[in-house]
């Protein structure tokens, strides 16, 4: 156990190092009451929207890139899922 406590703090460091070359750009979902309601539920819905908004939210930076001169542009996503608050 010790052993991980030691090794966290590195890995987060080597992360943050490869990340800061690159631009980051954070996005927060909100969705009305019932339909967070029905995802709690539903774990197949809830993979289905965050499928849907990875997607548009990619599509929307590829565009972004192609008008700038930008081909080829690639997109990376994380989601987190906040059931509270």
């Amino acid at each position: 156990m010790e052993r991980k406590r030691r090794q966290r703090p590195r890995s987060h460091h080597h992360d943050r190092r490869r990340l800061a070359s690159r631009p980051e750009r954070q996005w927060t979902l909100s969705l009305p009451r019932w339909l967070r309601i029905r995802l709690l539920r539903d774990k197949a819905l809830v993979s289905e929207v965050l499928l849907v908004v990875v997607r548009v939210v990619s599509a929307y930076h590829r565009r972004r890139a192609r008008h700038r001169g930008i081909s080829g542009g690639q997109t990376g996503a994380v989601t987190a899922i906040q059931r509270v608050g």
